[in-house]
């Protein structure tokens, strides 16, 4: 299930070509993605911040964002690495998503990315099973990390049939990116280096 290196090379190509066509924050993520899963991080952060300065003068700066695109603004920029200054963008995120049904789930994957663990795990009690992430987040937040793995992959459709290079538009992170994260915790609470995006993709296949 997992991506060999040549598809993830033709990828970042495909994705590339996009980006030369038409230099929006939809392309230009799938760029940054592309680079990311070839472990190529500091070319990935640059892209990503590209694709929040787009999406900011696109969408934000006109004055037409609501909470989705606030909490995909503030994915794009702590995928970019800087998670402090993403954090503004998840607290308006959830102000601005509190009742709206379509964004509220995604309110315990906003508390975990804000370090608000308690309050992850709250946010996911009455969710339904298809908020796979936010209760992939809850369980992170609540220490039950083999719990979140099982949740991350319960789609395996998702991962079958969607390249890591392909997400873009995810609100605030994708399912790759959670399945980054659980590999990743699983790795520190084990005392381990942090895993290479090789060494997460192998997990689709294990």
């Amino acid at each position: 299930m997992g991506f060999t290196r040549a598809e993830l090379e033709a990828g970042r190509r495909y994705a590339a070509g996009q980006v030369a066509l038409s230099p929006s924050h939809y392309p230009l993520e799938m760029l940054a993605r592309a680079h990311l899963w070839l472990d190529d991080v500091e070319k990935a952060r640059e892209l990503f911040w590209k694709a929040a300065e787009q999406l900011f003068e696109c969408v934000e700066e006109p004055g037409h964002g609501d909470a989705y695109t606030r909490g995909r603004l503030g994915g794009l920029v702590y995928l970019a690495g800087d998670p402090d200054a993403a954090k503004p963008w998840f607290e308006q995120a959830l102000d601005e998503g509190r009742d709206a049904p379509a964004t509220a789930g995604h309110a315990a994957e906003l508390f975990y990315l804000l370090g608000d663990l308690r309050a992850s795990i709250a946010a996911a009690e009455n969710l339904g099973p298809e908020w796979g992430l936010a209760h992939t987040a809850a369980a992170l937040a609540a220490g039950h990390r083999w719990r979140a793995r099982l949740l991350v992959l319960a789609d395996r459709g998702y991962f079958r049939s969607t390249a890591p290079f392909q997400e873009s538009g995810h609100s605030p992170l994708s399912p790759y990116d959670w399945l980054a994260e659980v590999v990743a915790v699983t790795a520190r609470e084990a005392g381990r280096p942090p895993p290479t995006r090789a060494e997460v993709l192998a997990v689709l296949d294990a």
